[in-house]
């Protein structure tokens, strides 16, 4: 139609002639606030709209179409049905807009073009993960038929669970860019936390899989994924690019960084190969490093719970890592605690978290935060936790952080009605807070014995 003219001419100029808008349904939402809700709410209703993430409802009753002047990507479940869309603006911001989580979507469960890829996954055991929706498209299209898309580069933990279902390994193909390396980094530590092999692509500076194949063809790409780098390959690399290996203080924060990946590895041959290239870029000799890597090494411990793990991450670190990592929403965290919860230190962090409502990508926080907070971000990102349970994880380190502080408030408050009750004479009224007074002391024993408990328990 005429007024699709926009949408045609942009999937065209991305090199997507008109078969293949049929194979990945692609389509284009018309401007204007009202085309959908008119079409379709007739026929059923303004809530069902509402509900799959078309409309926007606002506070005043009215609603307004979702996707406006952007070409439509729809999101498949593992059936091939559509269950989400995401829309690309040809100008406007955001550049990419997804449903919000619905009944049948939610965006940390998913991955884009799954539908497409499972078979070849299947067949080779091995999956390429993109970025965004036309990653995923180009690379098909150049018949790298196992290709998925994490729809950013927050790659969650439901996600990495929704490749082990399919392959043992997974190519990692970000954008070359500071924010694509970091992601490539959370995103390694993530795949191997579940049992992935994980290998890295090597774009060149400024690339993504879309335009690598647009400018340089399928052969190219074909090529770059044969010689993806081995995930300790990738990070040692990485060192170099973000450390300054010519200054003592580069090296010193490469090999800080570099510990805790390194006390991670189970497997020896693969220890001494890190070590053998770590001495390398470092320029320090081998035995001197072990050392230095050895150093303050925690005993090797099986993945229980957050216990083991006290006597390394305070509750705040506990906290801050599960929201950065998408394990955990920003609105389930901020209805129990506040940014005056937090330390000073993690103030910075928690409130740009709380201006964002999550909505954040940890690699990006690091280019505007300052150095110590962007360091923080950086290590609660890229540590590998040891809990296997994120509920109990959860609850316990906002227990830990909100309990304790509560109780000793609540005490306080109870010290001044007893003396007031006291003053006053009214000696039924002192009894009853003293019961109260008694019954919060013996709170704060127990909740102090129980995180004495743990800290014994991960220190042994």
């Amino acid at each position: 139609s005429a007024p699709g003219r926009r949408g045609r001419e942009y999937l065209v100029g991305r090199g997507y002639p008109e078969e293949t808008w049929e194979r990945f349904g692609l389509g284009y939402a018309l401007p204007g606030w009202d085309h959908l809700r008119k079409r379709f709410s007739a026929k059923y209703g303004v809530k069902p709209l509402v509900d799959l993430g078309l409309l926007v409802h606002k506070d005043d009753g009215t609603n307004y179409d979702r996707f406006r002047d952007r070409v439509i990507f729809p999101i498949l479940d593992l059936s091939g049905r559509p269950i989400a869309f995401g829309g690309r603006s040809f100008d406007g911001q955001p550049k990419y807009l997804n449903s919000p989580k619905t009944a049948l979507f939610d965006k940390g469960n998913h991955l884009y073009g799954l539908s497409w890829a499972r078979e070849t996954m299947q067949k080779e055991g091995s999956a390429v993960l993109v970025e965004g929706y036309t990653d995923v498209i180009s690379l098909h299209l150049a018949g790298i038929t196992n290709a998925v898309g994490s729809m950013g580069t927050s790659l969650t933990q439901g996600q990495a669970h929704l490749l082990g279902r399919f392959v043992k390994e997974v190519v990692i193909s970000y954008d070359r860019d500071t924010a694509g390396g970091m992601a490539s980094l959370r995103g390694m530590q993530i795949l191997r936390n579940h049992g992935l092999s994980v290998r890295v692509v090597r774009l060149p500076e400024g690339d993504d899989p879309d335009s690598l194949v647009r400018r340089e063809g399928a052969e190219r790409m074909h090529q770059l994924i044969d010689a993806a780098a081995a995930f300790h390959i990738f990070y040692i690399e990485s060192l170099k690019e973000r450390h300054n290996m010519a200054s003592i203080a580069g090296k010193e924060a490469a090999l800080e960084e570099a510990r805790p990946f390194f006390q991670e590895i189970r497997s020896l041959p693969l220890r001494q190969e890190i070590a053998t290239r770590l001495a390398e870029l470092l320029d320090l000799p081998f035995d001197g490093l072990m050392r230095e890597l050895a150093r303050g090494r925690r005993q090797q411990r099986p993945e229980v719970g957050i216990e083991q793990e006290e006597h390394h991450w305070d509750p705040q670190q506990v906290i801050l890592s599960l929201l950065l990592r998408g394990d955990v929403t920003w609105e389930r965290v901020a209805a129990l605690v506040s940014v005056e919860d937090f330390a000073p230190r993690y103030r910075p962090i928690v409130t740009e978290m709380a201006q964002t409502r999550g909505q954040v990508d940890p690699s990006s926080m690091t280019t505007f935060l300052d150095a110590d907070s962007a360091r923080e971000v950086s290590y609660l990102t890229l540590s590998e936790p040891l809990w296997s349970d994120v509920e109990k994880a959860l609850q316990d380190a906002l227990e830990r952080l909100v309990e304790l502080p509560e109780i000793e408030n609540k005490l306080k408050d109870l010290r001044g009605k007893m003396e007031n009750a006291e003053r006053s004479g009214d000696r039924r009224h002192l009894d009853e807070l003293q019961r109260a007074y008694s019954t919060l002391v013996a709170q704060r024993l127990s909740r102090r014995r129980r995180d004495g408990k743990k800290q014994a328990a991960g220190q042994r």
